[in-house]
């Protein structure tokens, strides 16, 4: 049996179960909410956030990902996490094309366990190219819900 971290909408509890389903399926049945997301005890959590970029003001997409980076602390309450903000990885500007962009983020989002999906990302083609990755590598996705 291993522990879980469930988060729903309003209430975290660490379940003991065989696997990660059950867990959400205990959860689920204890307070009848959707879950955010599910994480292992004592597994370090690095969350890549993914949203619209390209055409976006730059002082609107700054707090747009820094705001983000707040939900996700609360979210992983409990848990060690890093919080990838693309607009500080290395190589990423401004400047640079947007091709470049998604490589770099891509080369990132192999070293994350989860995806946190802005609400806007449907508008973006990278985002939706990164989504698309990581539904390819099981990487767990989070959704941008506020």
């Amino acid at each position: 049996m291993n522990k879980y971290i469930v988060r729903g909408v309003n209430h975290l509890m660490i379940i003991t179960a065989d696997n990660k389903d059950k867990a959400v399926a205990e959860f689920y049945k204890v307070n009848k909410e959707r879950v955010l997301m599910v994480v292992e005890h004592g597994t370090k959590c690095k969350v890549l956030i993914a949203g619209k970029i390209t055409g976006e003001p730059v002082k609107e997409c700054f707090y747009k990902f820094t705001d983000a980076r707040y939900d996700i602390r609360w979210m992983f309450t409990g848990v060690p996490c890093e919080v990838i903000n693309p607009l500080y990885l290395d190589g990423i500007s401004f400047g640079v094309s947007h091709d470049e962009a998604v490589d770099i983020n891509l080369r990132e989002l192999k070293t994350c366990t989860h995806l946190y999906m802005l609400k806007d990302w449907q508008k973006s083609k990278g985002a939706r190219y990164i989504h698309a990755q990581a539904e390819r590598d099981n990487i767990q996705i989070i959704y941008e819900e506020f």
